[in-house]
This record gives structure tokens, C-alpha cells and sequence, in this order.
């Protein structure tokens, strides 16, 4: 019962904390892949040509992202890691939203400077930084969870441990007393046909 029971707590671990914790790191990937590409599109100031890979990359890096942040998602699960992802992906929609006309220009004919293509673009990158601050917050509640799993599985095992040292205790204090009855049971009828026969032997044919 009790090994049945950390197996469960085992596979809900790596179905889901596990899996989660797998998930942010993929998220701080993306995140950290479209922080790259957008300094890239920024410094490319005035070279659309250059422009346009570090574009596509950031866009992949994007969606990239809000995939691994859906999966946080998946299953329905109210939690407060919840919160924290829904949050996560309003910080990145906004973001988008408010690069996405920056990038355009930069494809287009860029900005009279890099220090004028860094100043359109602040507000976006103030929105990024509200996220990379959730994913602090998710990466603790994450590490909480996993020391909640880890402490539940620690309980379970020592329950297991009494469990099955009480199971011990009752197996001898029930299997010690039906073995001296059994035995009392064999050995009085034995005793009494070997005192018969032994009577018998002697002549004493009353027995």
C-alpha cells in the first residue's frame, strides 16, 4: 500500500512538477532568444537586410516561448503558478504589441540612430522586464512545489516504515499464540496414545 502510494506521488511528480520545471526552462530559452534578436534588430539600425533574420528569429522566439508557457497551462490546473504564467503571457502579448511597430520601421528604413531605435522601443522593453520579474516569481513557486512533493513523499515513506513494522508486531502477536495451540492440539492426543500404548504393553489391557 505504502509503495503503491510513492509510486503515485513519483509519477504525478515527473507528470508535473517535473514537466513544469522542464517548461520554464524552455521559456527562459525563448525569452532569453528573443532579448538577443531584438538587440540585434536594434544595433542593425539602417540595414533592413540585416534586419530581417534577427526579425524571423524573434518572432520564432516569441512563439517559441508562449508554447512553453501554455503548457504550464494544460490540464486545467487553478494554481498559483497559474496566475503567475497568464501573467507572463499578458507581459509578452504587450510586448509584442508594442515592439511589433519598432520592428516594421527597422525592416522599413530604421531610425536616424541606434540611440533613437533603443528610445522607440523602451516601452516594449519595459514590458519585458515585468516578465523576466514573473518568471523569478514562477521559478520560486516551482521550487516550492517540488519541496512540497519532495516532503509528502519523505512522509509517506516513514508512514510505509510503521506500517510495516505494526504490520510486523500484529503478524507475531497473532501467528505466536495459534502456534502453541496448534502444537498443544498435536502433541496431547500423541502424548496420550504413546502413555495407551506404553499401558498396553505393560498388560494393562483396560486402557
Amino acid at each position: 500500500y505504502g509503495m503503491l502510494r510513492i509510486h503515485g506521488m513519483s509519477e504525478d511528480f515527473i507528470g508535473n512538477a517535473f514537466a513544469k520545471t522542464a517548461a520554464l526552462g524552455e521559456l527562459r530559452g525563448a525569452l532569453g532568444t528573443i532579448r538577443k534578436y531584438e538587440k540585434d534588430m536594434l544595433i542593425q539600425n539602417q540595414h533592413p537586410e540585416a534586419v530581417q533574420p534577427a526579425h524571423a528569429r524573434w518572432q520564432a522566439g516569441m512563439a517559441q516561448a508562449k508554447k512553453a508557457a501554455a503548457q504550464f497551462l494544460e490540464g486545467g490546473e487553478q494554481g498559483a503558478d497559474s496566475a503567475t504564467v497568464r501573467q507572463i503571457l499578458q507581459n509578452l502579448d504587450k510586448y509584442q504589441e508594442l515592439f511589433a511597430p519598432v520592428a516594421q520601421q527597422l525592416l522599413a528604413t530604421g531610425y536616424d540612430s541606434v540611440a533613437s531605435a533603443h528610445g522607440m522601443g523602451a516601452q516594449a522593453v519595459k514590458e519585458f522586464h515585468e516578465t523576466e520579474q514573473h518568471m523569478e516569481r514562477l521559478d520560486t513557486q516551482l521550487r516550492q512545489e517540488v519541496q512540497r512533493t519532495v516532503e509528502s513523499q519523505r512522509e509517506v515513506a516513514a508512514q510505509t516504515k510503521w506500517l510495516f513494522l505494526l504490520a510486523v508486531i500484529i503478524t507475531v502477536l497473532v501467528v505466536v499464540p495459534l502456534t502453541l495451540l496448534n502444537m498443544v492440539s498435536i502433541c496431547r492426543p500423541l502424548e496420550r496414545a504413546r502413555q495407551m500404548a506404553q499401558a498396553i504393553a505393560g498388560g494393562d489391557l483396560s486402557q
